[in-house]
């Protein structure tokens, strides 16, 4: 693989800054130009970089909504209701749920802890986790590391009497769940001074902020830091900021004074009496904790991180450092099928880049794979596997396929399976019957899509694409938010009775001229809404509408439709 390197040298005013700031730290001018390149411009920020120190960590309360989060958490404290901590089952979640959980723990007794299965639950809040929460009486939880978008299951809970505090890190979209509280320092609205906090990270501002309310010492909470530093090392955060604060104080507790479970663990990787870096955790440390959600059950490793007992941490982590030798070995095997696939396309050489399928591939390991060859083959890869009956997919960027039959086992197109694919053209869903959130949105080539036998269609699933018509919608009842969503389709019949289409399901469709719906649907707000240009006007095609009886229509549904007659 080849890299291009693009460099561009300092000004003469960059030049004069670097020997200025060099001049006051008694430093050479290329390490002065090294730290302004980091942003680093003046004697206080690069003692700041050079001396990382706890006092200087934000004030959590800067974050939006965090008093709503102390309150409600306090509230619950008050009323002794069930607490649910809940996380993602990669390190940084599994380090989130074991942070907020052990720091709990020490002065609340109803809590308990829930890591979703990968195969199971899959990604984010799920319909199992939910029903286990209703079934222990659980009256708030507490989402680490995932949920910023799970608006219509948090949504449920609600409904069900159960209210969530979300903390994530991840990009959000417009419309945020009717969560208490949502602390994500990449909300568009947000005020916190620092956005890369990793999902432990905005679990332990959390804590500190609950820590502050209480009148409990600061220094209870370091003990936790060697958890921040595994989770902001591992999920690729940047060690800058208040990051560097965390990490670096992190190392320090690994070095000195690291939890049972975290001593257990390095035993296991023959670290013991050795100084941890930040490479350990990388290559030795963070991978035994992946391992479990990648092979087995990622509660098992929070299982491990809250343990006391030495001995008992010491066979866990055994365990866990045997899921990691299996991780690798099924790594390899799918390595080297994958490399074997690419090596028989005859046209692999010519491509720019490359789509390979193979339905007995592990979910656990199939992005580890994809990065792989990434890396050899110097080109975007869009691998496909099944989990079940349905399709996944990782690093869907660029495909080389431009035309796409889905197996006939496949009877659901998962979440995002095919976002982003600008090179594929058409698809054939065969037997599929459901096609998930965002599963062709942007897939900018993509002109054709056949299938006779969908009856759901997920948020966004072909918005942004270059679909001119839909699949067959005979058996369809649901089409979700945003679906079709600036599109070039021309026609559109959803005839099955008591079907809903979501809010702005086709906006901006100009080419849509003809539509008919059958009776008793539910059309959402905006549904079919055409914006203007600055001079108002609305450039559109639609032209023919048929509603059967008894339709429920939203606000703004057809606003704009000035052709109808």
């Amino acid at each position: 693989m080849h890299f291009k390197w693009d460099y561009e040298p300092p000004t003469s005013n960059e030049i004069q800054a670097a020997e200025e700031l060099a001049a006051e730290l008694g430093k050479s001018p290329i390490v002065a130009r090294l730290l302004m390149q980091r942003g680093i411009r003046t004697l206080d920020e690069a003692k700041r970089f050079f001396r990382p120190q706890l006092p200087n960590l934000y004030d959590p309360f800067l974050m939006n909504d965090m008093d709503k989060a102390v309150d409600r958490l306090n509230a619950a404290l008050g009323r002794k209701e069930k607490i649910l901590v809940y996380g993602d089952y990669d390190v940084d979640g599994c380090t989130a749920v074991a942070l907020v959980y052990k720091f709990l723990r020490q002065f609340y007794s109803k809590i308990d802890y829930y890591i979703p299965d990968r195969y199971e639950d899959g990604y984010g809040v799920s319909d199992k986790a939910l029903e286990y929460a209703r079934e222990m009486d659980v009256k708030l939880i507490i989402i680490l590391d995932c949920g910023i978008k799970a608006n219509e299951q948090i949504a449920t809970a609600k409904e069900m009497g159960i209210d969530f505090i979300v903390c994530d890190h991840h990009m959000t979209d417009d419309d945020l769940p009717e969560a208490v509280a949502i602390l994500d320092p990449k909300r568009k609205d947000n005020t916190y001074p620092f956005e890369h906090l990793s999902g432990c990270g905005v679990g332990f501002k959390l804590m500190q902020g609950f820590a502050k309310s209480n009148g409990i010492p600061f220094n209870k909470l370091i003990p936790l830091l060697d958890l921040c530093a595994l989770s902001i090392v591992s999920d690729l955060v940047p060690i800058t900021d208040e990051n560097r604060i965390l990490c670096f104080h992190g190392l320090r507790q690994l070095n000195h004074a690291p939890s049972i479970a975290l001593k257990a663990i390095m035993e296991t990787c023959g670290l013991t009496d050795k100084e941890i870096t930040i490479n350990d955790i990388t290559f030795k440390i963070g991978p035994r904790i992946n391992a479990s959600g990648r092979v087995q059950n990622g509660s098992e490793t929070v299982d491990l991180l809250i343990e006391t007992d030495y001995e008992k941490a010491l066979e866990m982590a055994r365990n866990v450092n045997e899921y990691n030798e299996q991780r690798r070995d099924i790594d390899k095997q799918m390595t080297d099928d994958a490399n074997q696939i690419v090596s028989r396309l005859e046209t692999q050489g010519h491509s720019s880049s490359i789509v390979i399928y193979d339905e007995s591939w592990k979910k656990g390991v199939i992005g580890i794979v994809a990065a792989r060859l990434m890396e050899r083959f110097g080109k975007p890869c869009f691998l496909l596997s099944k989990d079940g009956t349905t399709l996944i997919s990782v690093v869907p960027v660029l495909g080389s396929a431009n035309a796409v039959t889905l197996p006939a086992s496949v009877l659901k197109v998962g979440d995002n399976a095919f976002s982003g694919n600008t090179s594929v053209v058409s698809v054939d869903l065969n037997n599929a019957t459901h096609v998930g959130d965002n599963a062709f949105r942007g897939c900018r080539s993509l002109t054709g899509v056949t299938g006779a036998k969908l009856t759901y269609i997920g948020n966004n699933a072909f918005e942004y694409s270059a679909i001119t018509s839909v699949p067959d919608l005979t058996n369809v009842d649901h089409i979700g938010k945003y679906a079709f969503a600036q599109t070039a389709i021309a026609s559109l019949s959803l005839t099955k009775d008591g079907a809903t289409i979501g809010e702005y399901a086709f906006t901006d469709c100009k080419n849509l001229a003809t539509v008919t719906l059958g009776d008793d649907v539910t059309i959402g707000n905006g549904a079919f809404l055409f914006t203007c240009d600055a001079t108002y006007n609305y450039d559109n095609d639609l032209t023919s509408l048929t509603i059967g009886e008894n339709a429920v229509i939203g606000d703004s549904a057809f606003r704009g439709a000035d052709r109808l007659t």
